[in-house]
């Protein structure tokens, strides 16, 4: 069994999120080799300090990815050959001009963050028009970015 402890100080967000990136970002980086057997869910859990399922659901994530297996009471084990890598260029798919949606959930919760934020902050002033052509410091940077690419504007 391999003697992993994932360093997760510093980590915003839920623990299981971050328990399955260390995770996938350990495989991805070799630090956890293929065939290698995991920790026991129990056993990380009490070593982290976290409930049984934290540790569960981020297993249940890497093992989504493609990136480890479930063996009964073998216990888990880091794929041989990862199905989804996130590593693997050749699985880009460079056809769409949009980003993949994370299906945990966590764009929406970011995004509601972002706008609660941004609208807790006099509102209305975001829908009105805003000042054109009187701002000197956007004049000045304007004219500098000119006179750096050759054009000299009067």
């Amino acid at each position: 069994m391999t003697n992993w402890v994932p360093d997760l100080s510093g980590k915003a967000g839920p623990k299981y999120l971050a328990l399955a990136e260390s995770l996938t970002n350990s495989i991805g980086t070799g630090e956890l080799k293929p065939g290698a057997r995991l920790p026991p869910q129990r056993e990380l859990a009490q070593t982290l300090g976290f409930d049984l399922t934290t540790v569960t659901r981020a297993y249940n994530i890497a093992r989504q990815r493609g990136l480890i297996d479930g063996r009964g009471k073998a216990g888990s084990f880091v794929r041989e050959t990862a199905t989804h890598s996130i590593y693997a260029a050749a699985q880009v798919d460079t056809g769409l001009n949009t980003p993949p949606v994370p299906s945990d959930g966590i764009l929406q919760k970011e995004m509601k963050r972002a706008f609660d934020l941004a609208l807790g902050q006099n509102a209305g002033s975001l829908l009105q028009y805003q000042s054109a052509g009187n701002d000197q410091a956007i004049i000045r940077a304007g004219t500098d970015l000119a006179a750096r690419v050759g054009l000299w504007i009067r």
